[in-house]
């Protein structure tokens, strides 16, 4: 799971299977999923809603990299319906 967050109660977060690297699409059948929340608003993607790619271009012990870009769906009476998260990257050492 890689989980972002920032000010003001601004979190973007999702979660792919843990086998190395590889892309996963949010699509049936599939055990990747997203989420972007704003305050108490929240807007998912998974196997049954959204839609949009992970791409794990690096893993190793202590090292995670790769890119995503996903379509969100909101869970409420959000606006907008639908938020597209485009150019997204990640880089992370642990």
């Amino acid at each position: 799971m890689i989980n972002g967050a920032g000010l003001p109660q601004r979190a973007i977060g999702f979660q792919v299977p843990d086998v190395g690297t590889g892309t996963w699409t949010f699509a049936v059948g599939t055990n990747a999923s997203a989420g972007v929340t704003i305050g108490s608003a929240a807007w998912i993607a998974g196997s049954n809603i959204g839609s949009g790619t992970v791409n794990i271009t690096t893993s190793t012990n202590n090292r995670i990299a790769g890119t995503f870009e996903f379509s969100v769906v909101a869970q409420g009476a959000w606006s907008p319906q639908i938020m597209a998260v485009t150019d997204g990257r990640f880089d992370q050492e642990f």
